[in-house]
């Protein structure tokens, strides 16, 4: 299976509401974050991916027909030249809604200390514990804001959103990229791919709340 649609939308942007249309269209399995998060044995790949332009891609997405959210968006120039017959989704939102849920979850994603002792405690013994810690760096590299100064870092993570949108707009040709808000329902998605609306009402889903619940789940910090 190939990769029929790519979203390139930051994280807090409705990536996992995206996911979830997406599959719920038919078009198969939507590779996101999560994933990652459920397989960290990827995360080979994905290192590979990051350091050389290039992996085991039928390895990597067997079984998927889509790919949204990080680790997705950090390489989509690799991906968009291994499926070039892909649509690309631009997910969009109100940047000052979006930080205020980035600052809660994806740009402060760190266990407490006494999370982190335990974690270190796992380590040692745990291949998949190593993996997503991993993971994590992984993520956390893509942001590197550099500071912990609440005003630099708003007006850092702002620019960033800017750019990133303004960069892909720039990029994607325009009859491959909808530039879309999950706030819009089926009706522009549903277009753009070419199918029929879904008669069920649009998934909504990863809250703050499930954001954080999760990730500290995951990395045994909790």
């Amino acid at each position: 299976m190939s990769l029929q649609v790519i979203g390139l939308g930051l994280g807090r942007t409705g990536t996992l509401s995206l996911k979830l249309a997406l599959e719920q269209l038919g078009f198969g399995k939507c590779y996101h974050m999560d994933t990652l998060l459920a397989r960290p044995h990827d995360i080979r790949y994905w290192k590979e991916l990051d350091r050389s332009g290039t992996t085991d891609f039928s390895r990597l997405f067997h079984g998927y027909g889509a790919a949204v959210d990080f680790p997705t968006i950090a390489n989509y120039a690799a991906l968009l030249r291994q499926y070039p017959t892909a649509k690309c989704i631009l997910t969009v939102r109100d940047e000052a809604a979006w930080y205020g849920s980035a600052r809660a979850t994806i740009l402060d994603a760190e266990p407490s200390l006494g999370g982190k002792i335990r974690m270190s405690l796992k380590l040692p013994f745990s291949r998949r514990q190593r993996q997503l810690l991993e993971v994590a760096q992984l993520a956390g590299s893509f942001w590197q804001l550099g500071t912990q100064d609440e005003a630099v870092r708003r007006a850092r993570a702002l620019q960033r959103f800017r750019d990133w949108n303004a960069q892909v707009k720039a990029t994607i040709p325009h009859d491959r990229l909808l530039v879309y808000n999950v706030r819009q329902g089926w009706g522009p998605l549903c277009d753009y791919l070419g199918v029929e609306e879904s008669a069920t009402a649009f998934p909504r889903s990863n809250t703050r709340r499930e954001f954080t619940h999760k990730y500290h789940r995951l990395l045994g910090a909790s």
